[in-house]
């Protein structure tokens, strides 16, 4: 027994339970089989499948069954969200709570304090990791080698941040350092691995930074790329960073999984084509009717043989402009001024909005995105956050510090209680992307992916 504490309870039971009989499914195995081959009682397993158990006494019985079967662990644990009523709130008061300072290096050697975090709202729904972070280090210039900042090492999230008072923005690219003057509403995308730091130069003036870091599909499959290894990271990755190798290289494991020779596949593509793929000279002459006849021939999507490259892909900065904005939804209907964060086109659904609640009355429509979503009010104006859950509408008062995460699909309002309300929002991809929806899309009785709890036969083997 490796669990002899009192049970936990982070588990969605009903879920997990119906995980583990798809996974028996899987495997060709009944609650009979299992006992058997685990030497466990029937009956003990039939627990494990009924939605009602001790957890405890449930995970060590995972740890048996992962050892038996080739299964990963880490997917057949579910755990309960978060969420109440589709939102997770997170008070400004908590935040405080939760602050931690990290002292740094000043320019006499020194470890002197550096930032305050504090957390915000972080569900466990998602990838996001927005933080609060003040800056309490005050630099009297610009300088980007000023001996009294220290940037860190970078890290594997994507980060999207706004900035709100004089903040000096620090960032290394190819070993060249930059300080960027940062004021309230201006943003910044920095891509995972870049060092930076923020520092504030005004030294009695507030300044922080809302810092989202957010992680995609390369966050979600890390564990199977750290299990794989170096070879499988080497080939599927590091081989193909250049747009010219990236499209040869789809094209050549797409021709392999097909069992397709490249002789084969340059009869059926034609030699006008084929010399746009493997020439330098003639690849840029390649069109979109080339692409799809390409596609169709190896059973690849169009937009698999192409990568998203940026000239400046690493950081993208944006400053904020009070007169650069637009009414949404419409010039005549004002409900709110939208104005555009800084965006990557490398990271496409990680978005970026300031939105200027102009007024104190909820609009006639709400405000929805597909995507998981993050809000922070960085205002003086108390708001009124208005959403619909099951058919059922709920108002929640987010105060200046207050933060918010919303579900994909959520539909909520933004009202302003005093004057002109200011809110950060950020939305980042769910699990659920086109290739997902299409595979959904593809089975005929797809709602049995939540609620199947039958064994794949009616029997079981003998005894």
């Amino acid at each position: 027994m490796i669990f002899k504490n009192e049970d936990i309870n982070i588990l969605d039971q009903k879920q997990v339970s119906m995980r583990l009989r798809s996974e028996f499914n899987d495997l060709k195995r009944t609650s009979t089989a299992v006992g058997k081959e685990l030497k466990i009682k029937k009956s003990e397993i039939e627990t494990y499948l009924s939605g009602k158990f001790q957890e405890k006494k449930f995970l060590n019985f995972l740890i048996r069954f992962c050892e038996y079967y080739p299964v990963d662990i880490s997917s057949l644990l579910i755990i309960k969200k978060d969420t109440q009523k589709g939102i997770f709130y997170f008070s400004n008061e908590k935040a405080k709570k939760s602050k931690r300072i990290f002292s740094r290096k000043d320019k006499f050697g020194k470890m002197t304090p550096y930032y305050e975090y504090r957390d915000t709202a972080k569900s466990n729904l998602s990838h996001f990791y927005p933080e609060w972070i003040f800056q309490i280090r005050y630099v009297e210039n610009s300088d980007p080698y000023n001996p009294d900042v220290v940037y860190n090492n970078g890290h594997f999230l994507h980060q999207l941040n706004l900035f709100v008072g004089p903040v000096n923005y620090y960032y290394e690219i190819n070993k060249k350092k930059i300080c960027i003057e940062m004021n309230t509403g201006d943003t910044s995308y920095i891509s995972p691995f870049i060092k930076h730091s923020f520092a504030k130069r005004k030294k009695n003036e507030e300044a922080y930074i809302v810092a989202v870091t957010a992680g995609s599909a390369l966050k979600r499959n890390q564990n199977e790329v750290r299990k794989l290894g170096d070879r499988f990271f080497n080939e599927a990755f590091l081989k193909n960073l250049q747009k010219i190798d990236y499209f040869r290289s789809s094209i050549d494991r797409a021709l392999d999984n097909e069992l397709i020779s490249k002789q084969k596949f340059k009869k059926m593509l034609g030699n006008e084509i084929y010399k746009k793929i493997y020439s330098n000279k003639l690849f840029e002459k390649l069109n979109i009717s080339d692409i799809n006849k390409i596609s169709k021939l190896i059973s690849l999507a169009p937009n698999d043989l192409v990568i998203n490259q940026n000239e400046d892909k690493e950081v993208v900065d944006r400053l904020f402009k009070i007169e650069d904005y637009e009414y949404f939804p419409s010039p005549k209907k004002r409900n709110y001024k939208i104005h555009r964060a800084a965006k990557s086109d490398n990271f496409l659904n990680l978005k970026g909005f300031i939105f200027n609640v102009i007024s104190k009355n909820f609009p006639t429509k709400g405000v929805s995105f597909s995507l998981n979503l993050y809000l922070f009010n960085f205002g003086s104006s108390p708001l009124d956050f208005k959403w619909k859950f099951n058919n059922k509408e709920f108002i929640k008062t987010l105060n200046p510090g207050d933060s918010i995460f919303v579900e994909p699909f959520i539909k909520f309002k933004l009202a302003s209680q005093i004057k002109d309300g200011w809110v950060y929002l950020v939305t980042s991809e769910s699990s659920v992307d086109l290739e997902t929806v299409k595979e959904f899309s593809s089975i005929k009785d797809n709602t049995r992916l939540l609620n199947d709890c039958k064994q794949w036969f009616t029997g079981d083997n003998r005894e």
